[in-house]
């Protein structure tokens, strides 16, 4: 974060390589941690495990999703300065120009870069959203002030969090278990057959964080809308994702997962629906609010349910386990921004489409089979 002050090649390349070996090993233990905590509670009060880790991933995620909401807030609040594509078209509206947003949403190519708003003739330009900067001093402001809710949030966790050897575990060990083999166990851990199921699931989850965050922004809001909403748009999804992980982690004791799963998905195909089909604009500002309500929804499933899942699932190797999650998921980002690049929407959305599909498959394929060895046990 502090390289966002100097935002130059050669800083901000090897600050995302340092940050993402650093979160592959701080959500590794934040899955075993919340998973640990959950079932000494469930012994405590004498509870299924598999639920309460739920209710525990669901309220870790409630907090999780909040930093989206206060995140997006601040940004937008500093970022307020810019003009709005709604101002650009009351402008033209004065002298009876009209802007044309046909190369937005499903039609955005990364090839044409989204870098003109077009009057309806086709031949002038008229503004170059991509080519708009947030000013030095705004962009030094807010990342001063991330940079010090990150210390404040090393802080808490150093003074606040218990540690492991209160519930029995040997830190010492798991530390230097983690540092010699989790690598080697991780690579292992996908001769397990449901491992490799699971594959595509903990992929797409990675792809729906890194497709909202990083494709509808720029293809839909900053392209239809104006960069300087993406925050106001992004706190209807934190919201929407914060108190779904809270409500689902309850829920899902009485519905089941199989079920809040397809709702889910059901909610990631109807919003890719609606994107194909709308041509995002200023007119409609309610539409963006929706559609990433409705995708914060289906994220506050994913992310607790499939770490809840693999918890539950790999009781033997959950540090392998974790670790694959992480992995996957940082495939699914990999894959998102690389698609960013190169391909239009259109043909992302497709492809999105087909890998939650196989991921489905996958993930009621190993449900059919864990409650097929349930039984045979019972029996």
């Amino acid at each position: 974060m502090v390289a966002q002050f100097y935002p130059k090649f050669e800083t901000l390349i090897p600050a995302s390589l340092f940050i993402g070996f650093c979160a592959s090993g701080l959500w590794t233990s934040q899955g075993n941690y919340v998973t640990k905590i959950a079932e000494e509670y469930a012994v405590l009060k004498n509870l299924r495990s598999e639920i309460v880790s739920q209710w525990f991933f669901g309220f870790f995620f409630l907090c999780f999703h909040s930093s989206q909401i206060w995140g997006n807030l601040i940004s937008s609040i500093i970022l307020s300065g810019f003009k709005t594509n709604s101002d650009t078209a009351q402008q033209l509206n004065n002298t009876d120009e009209t802007l044309n947003f046909d190369h937005c949403g499903a039609n955005f190519c990364p090839a044409a870069g989204g870098k003109e708003l077009k009057t309806m003739n086709g031949n002038k330009t008229v503004v170059d959203m991509s080519e708009k900067k947030a000013e030095v001093l705004q962009m030094q402001i807010l990342t001063g002030i991330f940079v010090g809710c990150s210390i404040l949030a090393g802080l808490v966790i150093f003074l606040g969090l218990d540690s492991l050897k209160r519930y029995g575990e040997n830190e010492a060990k798991i530390m230097k278990t983690k540092w010699n083999s989790l690598l080697i166990a991780t690579v292992a851990h996908w001769k397990n057959p449901t491992q490799l199921l699971l594959i595509p699931l903990a992929t797409w989850m990675g792809i729906q964080e890194g497709f909202i965050s990083g494709e509808f922004t720029v293809s839909y809001v900053t392209c239809g809308w104006g960069v300087q909403q993406i925050g106001f748009v992004m706190t209807a999804f934190g919201i929407a994702a914060a108190t779904s992980s809270l409500l689902i982690g309850r829920m899902t004791e009485y519905v089941g997962r199989p079920i809040m799963f397809l709702t889910a998905a059901i909610c990631n195909i109807s919003c890719f629906i609606t994107m194909l089909n709308w041509e995002p604009n200023p007119n409609e500002p309610h539409v963006f609010f929706i559609v990433t309500a409705i995708w914060g929804f289906a994220d506050g499933v994913w992310s607790p349910q499939i770490r809840s899942l693999y918890g539950t699932i790999f009781k033997d190797t959950r540090e392998a386990a974790f670790s694959n999650t992480c992995l996957w998921g940082s495939v699914g980002f990999i894959i998102i921004y690389l698609n960013a690049t190169f391909v239009c929407m259109t043909i992302k959305i497709y492809i999105y489409l087909l890998i939650l599909a196989i991921a489905m498959v996958g993930y009621f394929t190993v449900e059919f089979q864990t409650r097929k060895q349930k039984e045979s046990l019972c029996w």
